[in-house]
């Protein structure tokens, strides 16, 4: 997880902390505003209407996650603005996937 969020863009980081850190399910967090990211209150809300089970979901914000979401908060607005995060996976995998065999290779030459 370390290497994906090291690898991703500005952007892509919310996404992939709030999925990662806090369990939120990928279509929900592409539907999560940050007005309902609460950094005083420590909790994300998934509100009914944006919801798979359709009922109403309150998630801690533990502090690992709340360090890596700090850079990245915003008063309003999309948490994620990507209509397809499978195309941004893959951009991240490629660029995971290039360190690690430069670094491959570069051992192999020592």
């Amino acid at each position: 997880m370390a290497e994906l969020l090291a690898a991703a863009s500005d952007e892509q980081l919310p996404f992939m902390a709030i999925s990662a850190f806090a369990g939120v399910r990928h279509a929900e967090i592409q539907r999560l505003d940050w007005a309902n990211v609460d950094q005083a209150a420590s909790i994300i809300e998934i509100r009914a209407d944006a919801a798979k089970t359709a009922s109403r979901r309150v998630i801690p914000i533990l502090p690992n996650l709340a360090a890596w979401l700090k850079p990245h908060w915003k008063e309003a607005g999309p948490v994620c603005s990507f209509a397809n995060m499978v195309d941004q996976f893959r951009g991240m995998t490629r660029k995971v996937n290039q360190a690690r065999r430069a670094a491959w290779a570069a051992a192999r030459r020592r």
